[in-house]
């Protein structure tokens, strides 16, 4: 793969793991229970799905923030072609797993949240997938070249 490919990937990585940064600060560190209770009212997310995120326990909140920095470290070391890239990209795969597991199979938050919602989750799995498997095939590249 090119470089400049690698490059435009690795930039598309970084811009999700970004956004997921901020996702993570606007929904664990600067949401309030008002804030909550308005996205309620404004019919944006149903009532049940607010107790959902309510209930979140506070591993999983850490777990969370771990995550995003996971993903920004992994972006960040595939756009300096660091091998370590793959591992951060790894560790970043099972704590999507876990949390996933923890929302949808122990919490039921597939029976408070909307279709669209479930296809977000979904499409972050997919992304998270794919950054494991790119990151690898670049370190694979990487050994070879040495």
């Amino acid at each position: 793969m090119t470089s400049a490919k690698t490059n435009v990937i690795a930039g598309f990585l970084l811009v999700w793991s970004l956004a997921y940064c901020g996702l993570v600060y606007f929904s664990f560190i600067t949401s309030s229970p008002e804030a909550i209770d308005d996205l309620v009212k404004a019919g944006t997310i149903k009532p049940e799905y607010a107790q959902y995120i309510r209930a979140i326990p506070d591993w999983v909140r850490a777990l969370s923030v771990g995550l995003a920095v996971l993903r920004v470290l992994g972006s960040i070391g595939l756009l300096l072609r660091k091998a370590w890239a793959f591992e951060a990209f790894s560790l970043a795969f099972v704590i999507t797993m876990v949390i996933m597991f923890r929302g949808f199979v122990i919490a039921g938050v597939a029976d408070v949240i909307r279709p669209s919602q479930i296809f977000v989750e979904i499409a972050f799995i997919a992304v998270s997938l794919f950054a494991v498997w790119f990151s690898k095939r670049c370190k694979t590249n990487l050994a070879r070249s040495r």
